[in-house]
């Protein structure tokens, strides 16, 4: 079944988003890896810490943004 041309932007949209979302889920998964590794009181703490807040700030963004979109569209 082919989807018909709104629906192929729909698709692509998705596609996107998906995208978006994974990409700023990667930083997160390393970031949560480092302090299992590191002494406490390492300097790269505070750096992981710094980029899981700056992660999760942006995917809760997207994902807001998302929700708006989809209650604008019912």
């Amino acid at each position: 079944m082919r989807p018909s041309r709104r629906g192929a932007g729909s698709w692509s949209f998705l596609a996107v988003v998906a995208h978006e979302l994974r990409r700023a889920l990667a930083p997160i998964r390393i970031a949560t890896a480092l302090p299992g590794r590191l002494r406490t009181g390492e300097p790269q703490l505070p750096r992981a810490q710094a980029i899981i807040e700056q992660q999760v700030a942006h995917t809760s963004r997207l994902v807001g943004e998302l929700l708006a979109l989809s209650r604008s569209g019912t």
